[in-house]
């Protein structure tokens, strides 16, 4: 590829730096040059940044997105470099972060003969996968992230799976777990997942959990613009936000909410926000069909300005997902003081712990019984908001950018070894 990579630059404080070392060098002897030193501890680092496609980021662009910020803020010894390609929208942090546009017309061919090609033109130290399969003739160390791997446990609930997609998924994540380096599990779950289902070696494994941005926090001052531009008074709504998948499970959240009691009904509206994909359709017309137009709210995309606040303003926030690797929205809900009810599904019991109020399984009658208890018990819901707040403090984009970090140098480091 011609022009894979902007020339590099470098901004005054490194350039203050070079200068520093350089005169520390005339001091000391030529076997113990601090210059070669520096140079050698420098990372170049790939990632698969194909997440970036609009509209709106998922949850794998969104940590992505937080780790390529931190290391532009706190590692001025990385250049990452972003594979993208032409359907992506993607504002790198600093000029520091390198990104390269490659055509993709056929996914397997992008994975394997222009990536690998685009790779050993950028002279990389190691790449970084967010999905269970690799460039395998990439020319450096991989390091794989497992998500979740729902095409292999749940393939009938997978709305793009079919079975010769479940034959290549398995093949090529077998495969990519045998060859890579490293690989970074976001869950205890998720990594014996892998280890059970794919025959992946348990010490190859290093589990690192997702950080929370800071802007996941109480806000104040009562309803926000989305609020109120839906009619949404504070206090007066039940929410999930989230993808309309049917591993998502939020047809049994409408039909829960259905058997609520009729005082709770006329009291709370049930708002569903996310883009208008996959079971929207279906759910719009499961909520008709129960008599709920009225009463069902879909709000369509949240942006990541909006979110916050229908978050903190909502009564209870209710997850009723079949499978998640992570489990994003629970914790956001909890950091911005909502109380939350959530299905104790595969890592969510893991993630969520006691700060959440577990449904197993996620049925619709369990979680109308868990949603009347949490609207009808006094102070039951401030409690859980109280212990929501303090849990989520331990998800930080700072321990999980340096999680990935320490995976990444260690799978560098083993260049050549």
């Amino acid at each position: 590829m011609r022009n894979c990579f902007p020339p590099a630059t470098i901004d005054a404080s490194r350039a203050d730096r070079a200068v520093k070392i350089i005169q520390t060098a005339s001091l000391t002897d030529a076997g113990e040059n601090p210059v070669q030193e520096q140079r050698e501890r420098r990372v170049k680092l790939g990632i698969d940044g194909r997440e970036f496609q609009s509209p709106g980021l998922t949850g794998i662009g969104r940590y992505i997105r937080n780790f390529l910020n931190w290391l532009s803020e706190n590692r001025t010894d990385v250049t990452p470099v972003v594979f993208l390609n032409q359907r992506c929208r993607y504002s790198p942090p600093s000029g520091r972060v390198q990104t390269v546009t490659i055509n993709e017309h056929f996914t397997p061919v992008w994975d394997q003969v222009s990536l690998p090609a685009a790779i050993k033109a950028g002279g990389l130290d190691v790449f970084i996968s967010p999905y269970v399969k690799m460039p395998f003739a990439a020319g450096c160390p991989v390091v794989l992230i497992i998500n979740d791997l729902i095409p292999l446990r749940l393939p009938a609930r997978d709305s793009g799976s079919t079975p010769v997609k479940n034959v290549y998924f398995r093949l090529a994540a077998e495969a990519a777990v045998k060859r890579a380096a490293a690989i970074i599990s976001i869950s205890e779950f998720t990594k014996n997942e892998a280890v059970r289902v794919l025959g992946a070696a348990e010490e190859k494994i290093e589990v690192v959990r997702l950080g929370l941005e800071p802007r996941f926090r109480p806000t104040r001052g009562g309803a926000g613009t989305l609020e109120k531009s839906l009619g949404l008074a504070a206090g007066e709504y039940i929410l999930y936000v989230g993808q309309f998948r049917t591993t998502k499970n939020t047809a049994a959240l409408i039909r829960a909410y259905s058997a609520l009691g009729e005082e709770l009904k006329d009291k709370y509206r049930l708002v569903l926000g996310g883009g208008e994909s996959g079971e929207y359709e279906r759910l719009r017309a499961l909520a008709n069909s129960l008599g709920l137009a009225e009463r069902v709210l879909f709000t369509g995309y949240v942006s990541d300005e909006e979110l916050p606040s229908l978050l903190s303003n909502c009564a209870v926030f209710v997850y009723p997902s079949l499978y998640e690797g992570f489990g994003y929205p629970p914790l956001e809900a909890m950091a911005c003081g909502a109380p939350v009810i959530s299905s104790g599904a595969a890592s969510l019991k893991e993630i969520s712990g006691e700060a959440a109020m577990l449904v197993d399984p996620p049925s619709a009658d369990k979680i109308a019984e868990a949603m009347t208890a949490m609207l009808s018990t006094p102070g039951l819901a401030d409690s859980y908001a109280e212990k929501g707040v303090e849990h989520a403090r331990a998800f930080t984009v700072e321990s999980m950018s340096k999680g990935f970090m320490r995976v990444a140098e260690k799978a560098a480091g083993s260049r050549g070894a």
